[in-house]
């Protein structure tokens, strides 16, 4: 956020910010399918690793958390109500949400358990940042492809997340982190032959501001 924002306030005039935004959120949603990914697959082995053997029970909550915090920090790639001078809107949008995610996750809680509420949450999280993109499009306009941007990487993020839960033995059995590698494997060559046919169709100049935008993140 300390880089993306200044970056976007200084050239908001320009009206091909928001196109270079958007062509960068698309590499940058890749980028973060690809890591999401690799959390969901070695779920378990992570758990083990960083909480020991007594926090097993707690790798079905790694997909759902993970989920829910990329989502909800996605906002700082659109930063309209910043632009547009209007902060006021900004903190009225957290306000309502941070109120009806509180409502959503009790009643999640209270009738269907921690299941429920880990969906609740994801489900929320969604709807925050479609709606946080909507709202500030009418004031700057960053675009995610439907395709590249949502349906591939729900597609690939599920079949991570159900292919651990069908791979889920023991931590670290041998057998299992090769197939688990190579799952991850082809889902990095997908998005890989993504990114490559998303380059394609992009101009020289246009990915040149890409990969400028990287360069100061």
């Amino acid at each position: 956020q300390l880089a993306l924002a200044p970056m976007i306030y200084q050239n908001a005039g320009d009206e091909q910010t928001g196109h270079k935004v958007s062509l960068m959120l698309r590499f940058l949603i890749l980028i973060i399918t690809v890591v999401m990914a690799g959390v969901f697959i070695f779920a378990l082995e992570l758990v083990h690793l960083f909480g020991g053997g007594q926090y097993l029970g707690a790798v079905d909550f790694v997909a759902p958390l993970t989920l829910t915090t990329v989502l909800l920090n996605l906002y700082v790639c659109n930063p309209g109500f910043a632009v547009a001078k209007r902060p006021e809107l900004q903190l009225y949008f957290f306000g309502v949400s941070a109120a009806c995610f509180l409502v959503i996750l009790y009643f999640a809680l209270s009738l269907f358990g921690l299941p429920g509420l880990l969906i609740a949450q994801v489900l929320s999280a969604i709807v925050f940042i479609a709606l946080w993109f909507f709202l500030n499009g009418f004031y700057f306009p960053v675009r995610i492809s439907l395709i590249s941007g949502v349906l591939l990487p729900a597609s690939l993020l599920g079949a991570a997340y159900f292919g651990e839960t069908l791979l889920r033995t023991t931590p670290w059995d041998i057998s299992m982190l090769i197939w688990k590698a190579v799952l991850l494997l082809v889902i990095v060559l997908i998005v890989g032959l993504t990114a490559v046919l998303l380059g394609r169709g992009i101009k020289y100049f246009e990915f040149r501001a890409v990969g400028a935008a990287f360069k100061n993140l």
